[in-house]
């Protein structure tokens, strides 16, 4: 059963990974704007999931915070796209980000729920390192907007918070 979890706990990582971690070249404002808002459905759909599998108060009240601010997120990242028209398109990358945490998700619902909150943790983890690394070398280097800029660093805050939280609960669920 351990080697099925642990499995499952590589296959979804190593999906993750492979969704953020791919740089696409010369990306324009509305394309990253596009891209996060992606990131932030794909978050907010794991949140829901975790929500309704887990029965840990501290898993439970981490995916309502997810859910909470990925929400406002993508909110706050769709009223700059408006104010500046910025036409958000799906893209070859945005694509890549949907399909990924769809598959991603699709895995989490199939975890068991002895081994739930462990799977649901680390993908959370890995998905923040690489949304962290994504942001750092593709989104702020590229974007050209002033609000945009502001925004993804905000949100680069926001996601560093998330990951050092999900990392106090992987500690807390060993």
């Amino acid at each position: 059963m351990k080697t099925v979890v642990f499995y499952f706990i590589a296959v979804t990582l190593a999906l993750t990974a492979r969704a953020y971690a791919a740089p696409a070249a010369n990306l324009t404002d509305a394309e990253i704007a596009k891209a996060m808002v992606t990131i932030n459905e794909g978050e907010i759909d794991a949140a829901k999931i975790a929500k309704d599998k887990t029965k840990n108060k501290e898993i439970e009240s981490f995916a309502k915070m997810m859910i909470d601010d990925h929400k406002n997120n993508e909110k706050e990242t769709k009223a700059i796209a408006k104010n500046h028209k910025l036409e958000m398109k799906d893209t070859d990358f945005s694509r890549g980000l949907k399909n990924e945490a769809k598959t991603s998700n699709k895995d989490l619902k199939k975890t068991e729920k002895t081994s739930f909150d462990s799977a649901y943790v680390a993908q959370q983890i890995k998905m923040h390192e690489t949304a962290l690394s994504t942001i750092d070398n593709t989104f702020l280097p590229q974007a050209k907007n002033g609000d945009l800029k502001n925004h993804l660093q905000k949100t680069r805050e926001a996601v560093a918070s998330h990951l050092e939280h999900a990392k106090r609960l992987q500690s807390s669920l060993q």
